[in-house]
């Protein structure tokens, strides 16, 4: 839509791709070629890849091709080679992580990170190349990793003394439904509980993948997100349809996070997903006060 045409960027990443908004560009080639588009001479003077993902990979070999622009590649591992910043060692500690970052340029930073789930590991990786990139001292990064946050929403732990795990994270795509319930699903001990909706007047088509994805869950429940202007029914419907699971369809949101901290049990793990920071819920033109957040912790707070 040429919104940052005349904005000079001097350091563009690229995490990942995964299916989402295709209702507005119609498939993943075209979504490719719009983000495609930021990494180019005019726009960027360098650009961080994450090639571990298929499409950063297509992308940083289709720049290497073309000598547009500089290209930092980074990856979970050495990649064979390839990668210029890598993960040299990770090692989980309960919701604490203790790595070892290393670059093809002998830069070592190592220390212990709060952050949950292996994406937000690949995002600290990019967060680190681009600070390092940018002039800041590997020492000090290294030695402030306990004190750096994920974004609001992603994995952002609820925590007021209950026996079990309780996380909001802002997965509304079937591949990230499916990275959040894998990084709860090592944090669990005993059964992992995930709540997740369909949003309205958006890509139907990754409903049913989505309802495919909570059922890797213990106990899915399946909910409304956003209806907009649909019938949330009829989105829910869509979510189950062929599919098989023990799970639990309640419609309104509360009601099915609230369901979800009544089932928790000591060593549980509940996982509210698809709305994350939001502080909304739109429901037939109209949007009413609603933060995932809040409402799981008064759930929390109820049931204690």
């Amino acid at each position: 839509l040429n919104r940052v045409n005349g904005v000079h960027f001097k350091i563009a990443g690229f995490t990942n791709l995964t299916q989402d908004h295709l209702d507005f560009h119609g498939d993943m080639e075209r979504y490719f070629a719009a983000k495609s588009k930021l990494f180019k001479y005019g726009f960027s003077e360098e650009a961080v890849i994450n090639i571990d993902d298929q499409y950063g990979f297509q992308l940083a070999a289709s720049l290497a091709d073309r000598l547009e622009i500089p290209v930092v590649r980074i990856s979970s591992k050495l990649n064979g080679g390839k990668a210029d910043w890598y993960f040299e060692a990770i090692e989980h500690f309960g919701t604490s992580t203790q790595v070892k970052i290393r670059s093809s340029k002998g830069e070592l930073i190592e220390g212990r990170t709060n952050l949950i789930g292996d994406y937000n590991l690949d995002n600290l990786l990019m967060a680190v190349a681009i600070a390092v990139m940018s002039g800041v001292d590997p020492i000090e990064i290294g030695s402030n990793l306990h004190h750096y946050v994920g974004a609001p929403g992603r994995l952002e732990q609820i925590n007021l003394g209950q026996q079990f795990l309780a996380f909001v994270d802002y997965a509304h795509t079937p591949d990230a439904v499916d990275n959040v319930l894998k990084s709860a699903r090592t944090l669990c001990k005993g059964k992992l509980i995930a709540v997740l909706g369909c949003g309205g007047d958006r890509d139907s088509r990754k409903r049913p993948l989505m309802g495919e994805a909570l059922t890797k869950a213990d106990l899915p429940i399946f909910t409304s997100d956003n209806p907009r202007s649909e019938d949330p029914n009829a989105i829910l419907e869509e979510m189950t349809r062929g599919l098989s699971h023990t799970g639990k369809v309640i419609v309104d949101r509360r009601e099915a996070i609230e369901f979800a901290v009544k089932m928790a049990k000591p060593g549980d793990v509940v996982a509210v997903l698809g709305k994350g920071h939001e502080t909304g819920q739109e429901i037939a033109g109209v949007k009413y006060p609603f933060d995932d957040r809040k409402v799981l912790a008064e759930s929390i707070a109820g049931a204690k």
